[in-house]
């Protein structure tokens, strides 16, 4: 192996150990409380509800959104942001949807630091260093 592809791999690995050590942010509010939550974006991480989650051992910490519309005169919406730690297994995009004569849900789950906005631009971390890596190696 040549000494620029070692290189190149031990720096996407070190950059994978040390992501790894920080503790996953997530926002976390419910509309109910705080109206502001049915509109947070990515960027807004200076805002009081963008939190590190808690770390318990021997579970996947993960970002969490749960979108509600009531089904009532005023067609209500509800946004309940958090963190998550048992993974709800369902199709690729993470997302499942829970309806009833009383409301309309849909539950998402994702993995990086303030994924669980209004809008859904969530990029894989793995799906990132595998491209990287691809790159790095044919370049």
């Amino acid at each position: 192996m040549q000494i620029s592809t070692i290189f190149q791999v031990s720096v996407l690995l070190l950059f994978y150990f040390l992501t790894a050590v920080y503790a996953l942010k997530c926002f976390q509010c419910n509309s109910f409380d705080n109206p502001e939550c049915l509109t947070l974006k990515n960027n807004d991480t200076d805002s009081e509800h963008y939190k590190e989650c808690p770390k318990l051992e021997g579970n996947v910490t993960f970002c969490r959104k749960l979108y509600q519309q009531l089904e009532n005169d005023e067609k209500t919406e509800r946004v309940r942001r958090s963190c998550g730690w048992i993974l709800h297994k369902e199709p690729k995009d993470h997302c499942w949807r829970a309806d009833t004569d009383f409301k309309k849900e849909r539950n998402c789950q994702c993995f990086g630091d303030a994924c669980n906005t209004s809008y859904r631009t969530e990029y894989s971390f793995s799906a990132c260093l595998v491209a990287v890596v691809a790159f790095l190696l044919y370049i």
